[in-house]
């Protein structure tokens, strides 16, 4: 059995992930389960992402993050489960997740911990439509299982 984990950030560097996912992949190869992580941005873009400034740097990450997430295109067919934190792209509508689950029909293991449908007070209005919050509820009735980090 093989599972895809398409994550926003590089393996062990976000503490949502290690928390949420990464301190039980031994469990996975434990039970003969193999997994390939493929986060959209690199250990680049992470390490400006919430500074000041950067713009070219975060606007250059954004773009790769999206060419990574284009590539991960084929490696998707092979696997049986594909689990998304969070979602597959921090911008735009849930294009790759729709492909994920009505082309390709796939089992989406939807994962995520905070309120991500909820607009960030501290973010504009621009980023918040840019950010396509809405999607989360599509990304939802896709999913084959969700696990969340609270009832609420």
């Amino acid at each position: 059995m093989k599972i895809l984990f398409l994550t926003p950030y590089p393996y062990g560097q976000a503490p949502s992930q290690r928390f949420r996912f990464e301190q039980y992949l031994n469990v996975l190869l434990d039970n003969n389960m193999d997994y390939e992580i493929y986060p959209f941005m690199d250990k680049k873009m992470w390490l400006v992402l919430y500074k000041d400034g950067f713009v070219l740097q975060k606007i250059l990450g954004i773009m790769l993050g999206f060419r990574r997430r284009i590539n991960t295109i084929t490696k998707i067919r092979k696997a049986e489960f594909i689990f998304i934190h969070r979602e597959t792209t921090p911008l735009g509508p849930p294009l790759f997740e729709i492909l994920i689950a009505k082309l390709w029909r796939k089992k989406i293991i939807y994962d995520f911990d905070d309120s991500i449908w909820l607009k960030d007070p501290n973010e504009s209005s621009f980023i918040s439509k840019i950010k396509w919050k809405s999607k989360v509820k599509y990304i939802c009735k896709w999913s084959y299982k969700i696990s969340a980090g609270n009832k609420y």
